[in-house]
């Protein structure tokens, strides 16, 4: 059973239950091709949809359910939700009414979107969904006291929910949520700590640096690594640096990738020779953000080594990586660099030409 859909015998409830939307919608859709008036699939679908945040297409796949069955209660309820979270409140509001009067159990979406104590009441229904769009609609009210009520459903069972809760927060900016999203970085699921560490970004507050280090170092995640170093540059502390500096040779490029970049914003010379020898990196996009961090950075170290991997890139293969570096050449304004920037003016690929087109009239003055 799914939000009160029934599904058919022939479909397992185990992808979606397991958090495998893509997999449960591959066999909604099967069942839809086996047979297109099943009602339930398609409201299934939409369900599995909205579960990932494709509230349009979830839409559609409602309507499919309501056009073969006009009375099918839970279609119309869970159109309406999509609806709100797509924050066409007038239109969900009317979905809704439709839904209560085939059932009248369902939650009553307030008159008002604006009606705080509605949302603070919706942050403790039993469907997990509700609690979602509470915790969306809250996150648009300017009221004081819906930071506290969230930070309690960064407990919810539900994890859904708490990465509401934690993007909520993030959208609030409010100072007392610092220490329970700090707290939320340990949450078992990936998408809780992934929002919480957003969410961290939103309050700026120096006091999650190293919370944040933490979670660069020891969370068995690379994409919540990434995305660690990613916020640690945006927080722009230097106490980061060394931390990102290690993170250049994590096993995951992406997280390799997004320490590079975290560098080059933090601005600090202790990354110059670090970011040098990322350069050589076997994956061509931790080498490029390597070569636009260098740039960042303007230190003159720089310099002939840049030249140097931007002639040996190959011109083939490396078009990303010269790009980046023929407008790191320009960042560092070295005349060194001109003869290598003329020649990539003759470059296979556009976007090389144009970057070093740019960097050689930086450095003529023009």
């Amino acid at each position: 059973m799914i939000n009160g859909c029934p599904l058919p015998t022939e479909i397992s409830e185990e992808p979606y239950d397991q958090g495998n939307y893509t997999e449960a919608i591959k066999a909604y859709d099967e069942a839809i091709r086996l047979n297109p008036n099943l009602t339930e699939a398609w409201s299934n679908k939409g369900v599995a949809l909205g579960a990932q945040g494709i509230y349009g297409e979830a839409i559609k796949a409602y309507d499919e359910a309501i056009k073969i069955d006009p009375q099918y209660a839970s279609a119309w309820y869970n159109k309406c939700l999509a609806l709100a979270m797509e924050g066409k409140y007038d239109k969900a509001l009317e979905c809704n009414n439709e839904s209560i009067r085939l059932n009248p159990t369902y939650f009553a979406l307030p008159a008002d979107p604006n009606n705080v104590d509605k949302w603070i009441e919706g942050l403790k229904d039993n469907d997990s969904d509700i609690r979602i769009l509470a915790a969306s609609m809250l996150s648009e009210l300017n009221a004081t006291r819906v930071a506290d009520p969230l930070i309690l459903t960064l407990n919810d069972n539900d994890s859904r929910v708490r990465a509401s809760a934690a993007e909520a927060l993030g959208k609030l900016r409010d100072p007392r949520a610092l220490e329970p999203l700090i707290l939320a970085l340990k949450d078992e699921d990936e998408t809780v700590r992934s929002s919480a560490v957003e969410a961290l970004v939103e309050l700026n507050d120096t006091r999650a640096v190293e919370p944040l280090i933490v979670a660069l170092k020891d969370d068995s995640s690379g994409y919540i690594r990434s995305l660690a170093a990613w916020a640690l540059g945006k927080l722009k502390d230097t106490h980061a640096v060394d931390p990102l500096i290690q993170a250049l040779k994590d096993n995951d490029s992406n997280v390799r990738e997004d320490a590079a970049k975290a560098l080059g914003k933090i601005n600090d010379t202790r990354a110059v020779e670090p970011l040098i020898l990322a350069l050589k990196d076997e994956d061509e996009s931790v080498r490029s953000s390597a070569a636009e961090a260098l740039g960042e950075l303007k230190d003159p170290r720089a310099v002939d080594p840049l030249i140097q991997a931007f002639s040996e890139a190959d011109w083939d293969l490396d078009y990303q990586f010269r790009r980046m570096a023929a407008g790191a050449l320009g960042e560092l304004n070295d005349t060194r660099a001109i003869e290598p920037l003329k020649l990539a003016l003759d470059d296979k690929n556009i976007a090389v030409r144009v970057a070093a087109e740019k960097s050689l009239e930086k450095l003529s003055g023009k």
